[in-house]
């Protein structure tokens, strides 16, 4: 019996790799978002990871001209446990071209934390789940970012042309963005996707670009990182040297006054918030930075009042559904929630944001041109997170402090000095969507 089933693997293993082969040799070769010569749409399918994954997708797809998107049939993929991701695609849509939102719920292959053993289970659930999309949706783009929600939906496209020939349909263009979070190294999934899955595969740093070129045998690869990077000159690099009058925008609302908001996402950061709440911290941010008003988002928290400050709880249905935590320390006003709606729009009011190393908050921080510090919080953080936070610290973006020294740390800080985010290279992002492809691998590596 064993020996037959072990047969049985093998053979299911031989078929699966043989298809796969078959799926990379019979490549596509029209771009991806150029219209078809029919004239028809193209189908573009949208895997949203889940986090800063979709934050990063849905920046991606708001880059894109909007005639090549208009002129498409986008639907999205999403996990079953992901409602954030499935509203932001229907307010994307609904926002940008007053239309509905094709929407299909998969499985989660493996949710964090979740063990190996049981993944295999789950995998296979959310692998047929995909082909069954992949079948009924027939995309000719699959749009993806990881982190793993996006394997299955990958494998479906390349298998389900080889094993149904009744399909009628070649197996769709695969493009993976790899997160804004690898800066020195790729992601499990993109090291999975780089060498041969992959059609065309987009970083946003050089040494992530160096890596995937290491093990890269196909397909294109492009670095759509900073465009001031590009012009930069052995002497100075331009990455430090922001336009003036961007530096001044960007800090006069600080130097003048206004709220800061404090916040730690869907995570538990207790030590950040009791710390940015203590009555020293307050103290500097009103004197060093000109704040009077701090907002508070603790998230996960069971948050407590400490018994040296005073304060009392509110309901706030419409702006806080959890309550709202109202008192004074060091003479700025402090409000605490656990979350409010459209807090993106908290951030673009701020004048400084401090937050933890979630790479979504940081890079809405940075697109906001709000001066930013970063508080590590080396319990949850991953080496990407840390090195993405000192990433940009090091080119002049934000601020990373240590939470034992924060206060310390605070006044030290010239927000003057840090730079405009550039933001992705949009016109080199458009060209690796809707140019034709190079056959030369060397000059895949824009």
């Amino acid at each position: 019996m064993a020996f037959f089933l072990i047969l049985l693997a093998t053979i299911l293993i031989g078929v699966m790799l043989g298809s796969l082969m078959w799926g990379i040799v019979a490549q596509r070769v029209v771009p991806p978002l150029r219209t078809r010569d029919s004239g028809g749409p193209l189908k573009v399918g949208v895997v949203l990871g889940s986090g800063g994954h979709t934050s990063e997708m849905m920046r991606i797809l708001k880059a894109l001209p909007h005639s090549h998107w208009e002129n498409s049939q986008p639907f999205y993929v999403v996990s079953n446990t992901d409602q954030h991701s499935a509203q932001l695609a229907r307010d994307f849509e609904r926002s940008s071209f007053k239309r509905g939102v094709i929407l299909n719920v998969i499985p989660r292959a493996r949710e964090v934390g979740q063990s190996y053993f049981t993944s295999v289970w789950t995998t296979l659930l959310a692998f047929w789940s995909s082909l069954k999309v992949v079948y009924r949706e027939k995309p000719c783009v699959l749009l993806t970012n990881g982190p793993g929600v996006c394997l299955p939906v990958i494998l479906a496209g390349f298998l389900l042309p080889a094993w149904c020939p009744w399909y009628g349909r070649r197996r769709p263009i695969v493009v993976y963005l790899e997160s804004f979070t690898c800066v020195e190294h790729l992601s499990l999934t993109g090291k999975l996707l780089a060498p041969f899955l992959a059609d065309i595969f987009t970083v946003h740093w050089e040494a992530a670009q160096v890596a995937a070129a290491r093990i890269r045998w196909r397909g294109q690869l492009y670095c759509i990182g900073n465009k001031t990077k590009r012009n930069e000159n052995a002497a100075e690099p331009a990455l430090h040297t922001a336009d003036a009058h961007q530096v001044a925008s960007l800090h006069q609302q600080t130097m003048t006054g206004g709220h800061a908001l404090v916040t730690v996402g869907s995570t538990r950061f207790d030590e950040l918030i009791y710390a940015v709440s203590d009555t020293a911290v307050c103290k500097t941010l009103q004197v060093h930075f000109g704040i009077d008003k701090l907002l508070l988002q603790y998230g996960a928290m069971d948050f407590k009042p400490p018994t040296n400050q005073p304060m009392k709880r509110y309901d706030d249905p419409v702006n806080a559904p959890g309550g709202v935590w109202r008192g004074t320390s060091g003479g700025v006003v402090i409000e605490a929630f656990a979350y409010r709606p459209k807090l993106e729009q908290y951030i673009l009011n701020a004048s400084l944001v401090i937050t933890h190393a979630g790479a979504g908050t940081i890079l809405e921080c940075l697109n906001a041109r709000c001066p930013t510090i970063v508080v590590p919080n080396r319990r949850l953080m991953s080496d990407h997170q840390l090195e993405l936070a000192n990433a940009l610290m090091h080119r002049g973006y934000l601020y990373c402090v240590s939470l034992q020294q924060l206060c310390g740390q605070l006044q030290t800080l010239d927000l003057s000095k840090l730079s405009v985010y550039p933001g992705i290279d949009e016109d080199l992002l458009i060209a690796a969507l809707t140019s034709p492809p190079v056959q030369n691998k060397n000059e895949f590596e824009k």
